[in-house]
């Protein structure tokens, strides 16, 4: 995240107090090779190549967009989550997601069945 021209590394402290050892071996690196990633290269993928690469420096060879934290009982910071659906499930996704996705600048697919998601009206 940028601000005032400054790279912003923010955590979520709530997933970090529950699962420290995992939050430091895979959250802290994957967010700092953002910032690595972009002092290097310029803008590119979020996820390509090259913050691969940088991950790989960091001795993450094999490094996930995502994580797989447990989230159950991890308290919502107020945002509102919109229900799409695709082939074979639906999916919440977050009020910044939701407005990408009215204002043409995103598509996501399910990582699943790899349709995209449609918005369901509540």
């Amino acid at each position: 995240m940028r601000y005032r021209g400054k790279s912003i590394i923010r955590y979520n402290l709530d997933i970090a107090g529950r699962q420290p050892e995992a939050f430091t071996a895979e959250t802290v690196p994957h967010e700092v090779a953002h910032v690595v990633t972009e002092q290097l290269f310029g803008k590119v993928k979020p996820h390509g190549n090259e913050w691969r690469s940088v991950m790989a420096h960091f001795g993450i060879p094999e490094a996930e967009r995502c994580h797989d934290f447990d989230l159950q009982d991890i308290p919502n910071r107020g945002q509102r989550r919109w229900t799409y659906s695709c082939d074979c499930q639906t999916h919440q996704l977050s009020t910044t997601r939701h407005y990408r996705i009215l204002r043409g600048t995103q598509k996501y697919l399910c990582r699943n069945c790899g349709q995209q998601l449609s918005f369901v009206e509540s």
